[in-house]
């Protein structure tokens, strides 16, 4: 845009040194029409005049000279009349004659004044007409000038902004980073160091044994659900516990190759659950109450490809409506129920329950960073 900016200046200082030049060159013509071919010409015409009025003025000397014909006083013979007369004849031919030459060489003149001043007329209109093409360029351009600088104003703006964009994303990035790191610290903070080890080093190995992810690696538990609402966060925490750090492989010969992997670089230890040997209750019937529902099919939704490995971190767990409740249905149904609130009444009779720190969440840990990448 600078650059066709640049061009356009160009363009019209060349059309304005353009335009003096026509306005000199008009200046020069009209100043020769007026001093020259004008004064010319008024020149021809008087000589023209004059010599209108000489030819006249021959024609009464010689009307002057035939009346002196017949004074016989004035010659005292015929033939020094008859020579006299030849000598005025001849006197007043040479004088017609020289008259004619001028006249003619006058209207030569006057004709050649009169085609250069024609000629002076057609260049004067046609640079009148240039002149005026070069003000419509000229009144083009600075219409496209101005244009071209309100786009410049409207980049330059939108240059503003998207900086200003950039600068508040850049912002953001290093909240989110900073979201990120405190998140990943909080989720191995909840965790024994040992697995936290394990779990850094399977993202290498998992690259290096060239395993498919979602098809022979699945990853944590927790990454492998949704909650259904913010609301079971607790409650879905509660029921996991430690198994939301288990990592799901596909058979257990995938496991074997990982934890082989593990003891011989000791890198540390992880708790694999192969979909193929894992052993669930098919048979487990929910009780049909709306104080309680299987917490599995309420609280969360995941890929039915990993749907044993949810059975057997989720399955006979209960989400009950109060203490209450959960204390009856699991002593009822012999399985765990949970509240909203964390509270665990277990199907063996323990009751676990208490203060729950949600910042020490490891779901919420979990989806922050989520989040934060």
């Amino acid at each position: 845009l600078e650059e066709q900016l640049t061009q356009g200046k160009e363009v019209l200082a060349s059309n304005k040194r353009e335009l003096a030049k026509v306005n000199e060159e008009i200046a020069v013509a009209e100043k020769d029409l007026s001093e020259v071919v004008q004064p010319a010409y008024d020149e021809a015409k008087d000589t023209m005049t004059t010599m209108t009025n000489d030819r006249d003025e021959a024609r009464r000397r010689m009307e002057g000279l035939y009346a002196k014909q017949g004074r016989g006083k004035q010659f005292r013979t015929k033939k020094e009349r008859d020579t006299h007369l030849r000598s005025q004849i001849e006197e007043i031919s040479m004088a017609k004659s020289e008259k004619e030459e001028l006249v003619h060489e006058k209207q030569t003149k006057l004709s050649s004044l009169r085609k250069s001043l024609a000629s002076e007329e057609k260049e004067v209109a046609s640079k009148k007409k240039e002149l005026q093409e070069k003000s419509k360029l000229l009144e083009d351009l600075k219409r496209t000038v101005t244009e071209k600088k309100r786009v410049r104003t409207e980049m330059a703006d939108s240059r503003k902004e998207q900086w200003r964009a950039i600068n508040e994303l850049a912002d953001k990035v290093g909240d989110a980073k900073e979201s990120s790191r405190k998140a990943l610290y909080d989720m191995r903070k909840s965790m024994p160091r040992a697995t936290s080890l394990g779990l850094d080093a399977l993202k290498q190995i998992v690259v290096s044994e060239r395993l498919t992810v979602g098809q022979e690696y699945f990853g944590l538990v927790m990454e492998n659900f949704e909650l259904t609402d913010e609301k079971y966060q607790t409650a879905v925490e509660v029921a996991a516990q430690n198994s939301l750090f288990h990592i799901i492989v596909d058979t257990d010969s995938t496991a074997a190759r990982l934890m082989k992997r593990l003891e011989d670089e000791k890198l540390g230890r992880v708790t694999f659950l192969p979909l193929n040997q894992l052993k669930v209750d098919q048979g487990a019937r929910y009780p049909e109450s709306t104080d309680v529902a299987p917490l599995m099919e309420q609280c969360i939704s995941y890929d039915p490809a990993v749907r044993r490995a949810m059975e057997h971190v989720f399955s006979r767990k209960l989400l009950a409506r109060s203490v209450d409740v959960a204390s009856t249905w699991s002593a009822r149904s012999n399985m765990d129920a949970i509240t909203l609130d964390g509270d665990l009444c277990s199907r063996k009779g323990a009751l676990t329950g208490g203060f729950v720190d949600l910042e020490k969440s490891r779901l919420r840990a979990h989806y922050t960073l989520k989040k934060a990448e």
